[in-house]
């Protein structure tokens, strides 16, 4: 893992801030009951990152990959950004109800 690549992480994780086990399985309740597409978008995104993630790993194993390695962590920061500000937006509707 680059290390410019953990430090564009660490800034979104404190951008959008940490949510507990408890919040998270609330969340995820909520989003299967009152918003089923937007659950279906999250799952998808999950999916997307973890595919990338996976991809990142076996990338950073070979030294000679390391273009495509960078490009590979673009795409997974912008889809964790993504996933981040769906939740973030989920959370403000269900806190002004």
């Amino acid at each position: 893992m680059t290390t410019e690549f953990e430090l564009k992480l660490k800034m979104l994780h404190e951008q959008y801030g940490n949510l507990t086990l408890e919040e998270r399985k609330a969340m995820k309740e909520c989003l299967k009951k009152r918003y089923p597409l937007t659950f279906r978008k999250t799952e998808n995104l999950k999916h997307d990152i973890l595919r990338l993630e996976t991809k990142r790993c076996q990338l950073e194993l070979d030294p000679t990959h390391y273009q495509e390695l960078a490009e590979v962590e673009k795409r997974v920061l912008e889809k964790k950004e993504a996933f981040f500000k769906l939740l973030n937006e989920v959370k403000q509707k269900e806190s002004r109800r």
